[in-house]
């Protein structure tokens, strides 16, 4: 139990270092208290997300149900047509390019961009690396 503790202080002393705010999730890339790197659009209804460079699209005012697949679609990022696939993640609707070209594309937009577009939503591209960069950190400090 005393080991428990430990690691949910050293847990979240390590999380505090590049401090969590959802206020500011519109602007910038936080990363949240699970150690994920994400950033919500100005719609507020999409989360954009990231683990190492797979990024996913998430709407985040929507439920669905296990096992729920929603297709394939095509999503033009900045000027850019990419083909994308969702199904239901944490209950809810989830997409992710299909071809690592998109995801490398798409990355490659977070990583030099202000803000990236995706369809009608648009999402801050700041504080994308450093986010990214400190959500690695911590795995790594993670005992």
């Amino acid at each position: 139990m005393k080991k428990i503790v430990l690691v949910v202080i050293l847990t979240s002393a390590s999380v505090s270092a590049h401090a969590y705010d959802s206020n500011k999730m519109i602007t910038e890339w936080q990363i949240n208290p699970q150690n994920v790197s994400s950033v919500i659009s100005t719609k507020k209804s999409w989360m954009a997300r990231v683990d190492a460079k797979f990024i996913s699209l998430s709407n985040v005012g929507s439920n669905c149900s296990p096992g729920e697949v929603f297709g394939e679609r095509v999503w033009v990022v900045d000027n850019q047509p990419i083909k994308f696939a969702g199904g239901c993640f944490e209950g809810m609707p989830t997409f992710a390019a299909l071809s690592s070209a998109g995801q490398d594309f798409i990355y490659n937009e977070f990583a030099t961009k202000n803000s990236v577009s995706i369809g009608d939503l648009k999402f801050s591209a700041k504080g994308f690396l450093s986010a990214l960069k400190q959500s690695e950190i911590n795995k790594k400090k993670a005992i």
